[in-house]
């Protein structure tokens, strides 16, 4: 599907087929390894001819401005709405899960400004790269329109400087369990960061729950 309006995040999931988040065009986008297009996710744009879908900040598989994408181990696709279009706010930002179908199955907002970098951990939290609000935040749904989030990394209190983070991931390591903090990777527009090395990391000494 041609006409992609600053695409941003991709995954891929199970299958190999690669998700893109068109991020100007308020949808996700799903191809298969080959490049094919398979199926626009978003409000109101179900076919190849119709590029732009509906801006929306109330979930129900529609998207604001998707920044990054990522799966879970139940093969749903969870989306970061950022709700900031080419520089300006517009509406509310939050994290969505969908069904590989597209259904909502739920979405969430939790003082986000600018949700940008997204993961999702062996246990089901979801890592959220807060970027206005410098942090990064572990979430969990508590049910269909809630979810709770703790900020586990608080860049705000560690660098002089807007630290700009662009996206999350998991580092291998021997001992997943052993502290997920502590494999967790930050890419900001200062480089790559880890919680011991580089933040002020209010979780690192614990396992998590």
């Amino acid at each position: 599907n041609s006409g992609f309006y600053i695409p941003y995040g991709v995954a891929v999931d199970a299958q190999d087929n690669l998700w893109v988040a068109d991020t100007e065009n308020n949808r996700v986008q799903e191809f298969s390894s080959n490049g094919t297009w398979i199926k626009s996710l978003g409000a109101s744009c179900q076919t190849s001819s119709t590029p732009a879908c509906t801006n929306t900040s109330t979930g129900g598989g529609g998207f604001n401005t998707p920044k990054n994408i990522a799966f879970d181990q139940s093969s749903n696709l969870w989306v970061a709405s950022s709700a900031y279009s080419l520089g300006v706010a517009v509406g509310t930002p939050n994290i969505q899960q969908l069904s590989s179908s597209g259904s909502s199955i739920c979405y969430f907002n939790s003082s986000f400004s600018y949700p940008h970098g997204l993961a999702v951990d062996n246990n089901g939290y979801i890592w959220v790269a807060d970027m206005y609000n410098d942090k990064i935040k572990r979430c969990i749904p508590t049910s269909s329109t809630t979810g709770t989030c703790t900020t586990i990394v608080n860049l705000a209190a560690a660098m002089d400087k807007f630290p700009l983070l662009l996206g999350l991931l998991f580092q291998p390591a021997e001992d997943f369990m052993d502290n997920i903090v502590r494999n967790l990777i930050a890419v900001s527009k200062s480089g790559i960061l880890k919680p011991e090395h580089s933040f002020m990391c209010t979780h690192c000494s614990a396992r998590p729950p």
